[in-house]
């Protein structure tokens, strides 16, 4: 992503981005981000809050993703 998005140019052609992984914990079994991509390198400000709140991501089109019967592709733009 950075490759590609965050390339030569000025200020004004860059895209910011931000992109996630999001699967079940091997530890809890709760919706987690363990793999992501951003301009500013940085962790997703909700991994901070998921120690104390591991449920964080239960309303999330990942955590309906994992209850349908039969998963599909879900392409997320910008909200």
């Amino acid at each position: 992503m950075e490759a590609h998005f965050g390339g030569d140019g000025t200020l004004d052609d860059r895209i910011d981005f931000e992109v996630t992984f999001m699967t079940k914990s091997y530890k809890d079994d709760k919706i987690t981000i363990p793999a992501w991509a951003n301009r500013d390198n940085r962790a997703p400000i909700s991994m901070l809050l998921r120690d104390e709140r591991p449920d964080i991501y239960d309303d999330t089109i990942t955590a309906q993703v994992y209850k349908e019967a039969r998963p599909i592709c879900h392409i997320i733009e910008n909200r």
